[in-house]
């Protein structure tokens, strides 16, 4: 019998990093057990998991982010905490991990193999384990403002449709939420910069972009006292839980 979908809860303004912390604080992810953090780029959440005391390894496909994950030597991590491999092919025994995170990282899979890298995660999850799943929602201001260089309303629509189909076939939704978070930059060419790192193939689109990201960049940032500029960031929070 299909499960009821849990209420939607509201965080309210808060962080990332603080709702990571408080979805992987539960007795079921305790310190001695392992995370997979799947899509982990240069390895920032992996390292704040291991600095945690959470056994985490970090899954990335693209070479040059995760060259960087390995080159990090001012935060080094454990030899073999970094894998290469696509979401869909873990390279990971099955039922062997105590929870699987894709944070910010499930957009960025084609859309038609969302669903498959969100099974590829049940298969290698321990009976009663959890994949915790943070997106970015297409709204709010740091959305309009990166669309002109890359409009991800489609794959971020497809990856909340994908956790919807994971939850009725195969996983149970434990937790869905909503929070913000707040995004801040000193410059359009430091938002430029730091996208196009995360993607090298944004920089095809500059030409066209850039001026509309700096006319953006004033128009929809709040300004701080740092001379900087916020902008909000509507996120989701998804907990699905591995049936024991």
């Amino acid at each position: 019998m299909q499960q009821p979908r849990p209420p939607t809860l509201d965080l309210g303004i808060t962080t990332t990093k603080a709702v990571l912390r408080d979805a992987l604080s539960l007795p079921a992810v305790a310190t001695d057990r392992r995370v997979v953090d799947i899509g982990c780029g240069t390895g920032a959440v992996t390292r704040l998991l291991l600095r945690d005391g959470i056994e985490a390894f970090g899954i990335e496909p693209n070479a040059a982010l995760l060259q960087a994950a390995l080159a990090d030597t001012e935060r080094p991590a454990p030899p073999g905490r970094w894998i290469a491999s696509p979401a869909e092919r873990l390279p990971i025994v099955s039922s062997s991990v105590d929870a699987v995170l894709f944070c910010n990282s499930l957009h960025h899979i084609p859309p038609a193999r969302q669903v498959a890298a969100l099974a590829e995660a049940a298969r290698v999850l321990r009976p009663g384990g959890e994949i915790v799943v943070v997106e970015p929602v297409a709204e709010g201001d740091f959305f309009e403002l990166l669309a002109p260089l890359d409009d991800e309303t489609l794959v971020r629509a497809a990856a909340q449709r994908a956790l919807e189909s994971a939850g009725r076939r195969f996983l149970r939704m434990v937790v869905a939420a909503r929070f913000s978070t707040v995004v801040a930059y000193t410059s359009p060419a430091a938002v430029v910069e730091s996208f196009t790192r995360a993607d090298a193939g944004r920089r095809d689109r500059l030409g066209h972009a850039t001026a509309e990201i700096n006319r953006r960049f004033w128009s929809l940032g709040e300004p701080r006292t740092d001379g900087s500029r916020a902008f909000a960031q509507p996120m989701t929070l998804h907990r699905l839980q591995k049936p024991a």
